[in-house]
């Protein structure tokens, strides 16, 4: 499950990085972000 959504957000990281997230807390991230915090 969690390699899905890793997946996903590299997958949105590479092709959108400025593309706007949020988390469940509703903080905004861009994709290049995610995918940062995704690794650590």
């Amino acid at each position: 499950m969690i390699d899905n959504v890793i997946t996903a957000i590299d997958r949105v990281a590479a092709e959108h990085p400025t593309r706007v997230a949020y988390d469940y807390e509703g903080t905004q991230y861009t994709y290049a972000q995610l995918k940062k915090v995704a690794i650590a």
